[in-house]
């Protein structure tokens, strides 16, 4: 009863992906396929994600440079509930930044957001060992929904996202979760990273 990939509209022919933790056992999966003229197919895989280690991210210290209320607070958008979210209250001339404290510099390789309907168009996510200095990548995407990040591997105490375009629909940025992971055999990135320099920290 998690719906992960929502996509019911005419489009040629695309791949979409999700990721979930599953406990052992049996488990339902349920696709509905939508078709509305011409030629149309539809293909379910699966496989498992070879991780070292849980979401390194989830349930540690979040910040943000504004948030809309208490109740879309930066700590909603990393508590392992899909169902809650951080949105911000409104985008500056700056945008937006939302960050995560790992506690200690940890090594990773990749990121998921889940980014609701008032998704950044245009965003950067970046990690920093003093929380204030960024290194990372920028991004571009049309449509909410999960997205998987490969930063190559990386050690920081600190990752972030800088949302700085917003999506049509709306006046503020809004996430699900940000999730960071560890994979077993992490590849090293063929892209030299971006760098973005020390952003405000105009609120938590």
């Amino acid at each position: 009863n998690n719906l992960l990939i929502n996509q019911w509209k005419d489009q040629a022919r695309t791949e979409y992906t999700a990721d979930i933790d599953l406990a052992a056992g049996n488990h339902n999966l349920k696709v509905e396929y939508y078709e509305n003229s011409g030629g149309a197919n539809v293909t379910l895989r699966w496989e498992t994600l070879s991780t070292g280690s849980g979401n390194l991210a989830r349930s540690r210290p979040a910040y943000a440079t504004s948030r809309e209320s208490s109740a879309l607070s930066p700590a909603q958008g990393n508590d392992g509930n899909p169902s809650t979210r951080w949105s911000s209250n409104g985008s500056g001339t700056n945008g937006e930044w939302w960050w995560v404290d790992l506690g200690s510099a940890q090594t990773f390789d990749r990121a998921i957001v889940r980014w609701e309907a008032a998704y950044a168009a245009n965003h950067f996510i970046g990690w920093s060992n003093d929380g204030t200095n960024f290194t990372g990548y920028y991004y571009t995407i049309s449509a909410p929904g999960a997205y998987q990040y490969r930063l190559g591997t990386r050690t920081a105490r600190y990752v972030g996202i800088w949302m700085y375009r917003r999506a049509t629909c709306c006046g503020n940025y809004s996430l699900y979760e940000l999730e960071v992971y560890r994979s077993t055999v992490a590849a090293a990135s063929a892209e030299a990273p971006d760098h973005r320099s020390a952003f405000p920290r105009c609120g938590t």
